[in-house]
């Protein structure tokens, strides 16, 4: 009697480097968006230079948000 072979499900692969991907992804946007903002809002209470950085810092944060959808998109096929 031979035993039932058990096959992953499609595309299980893409779901799991999506997972392990997010993780140092996650990590370094964490970084660069906690950094930016105290770098901001401290160089706002000192000096106007924290306006042009916070301006900078809400295009890095599309950029990002852009950078996640395209990796989502394209391995999870969303």
């Amino acid at each position: 009697m031979r035993t039932p072979r058990i096959l992953p499900a499609p595309g299980i692969s893409r779901r799991i480097a999506y997972l392990l991907l997010g993780l140092p992804l996650g990590t370094a946007w964490f970084t660069i968006v906690v950094t930016g903002l105290s770098v901001g809002l401290s160089m706002l209470v000192v000096a106007l230079v924290g306006i042009p950085l916070l301006l900078m810092l809400w295009y890095v944060v599309r950029a990002l948000a852009n950078m996640d959808r395209m990796v989502a998109n394209v391995l999870l096929g969303m």
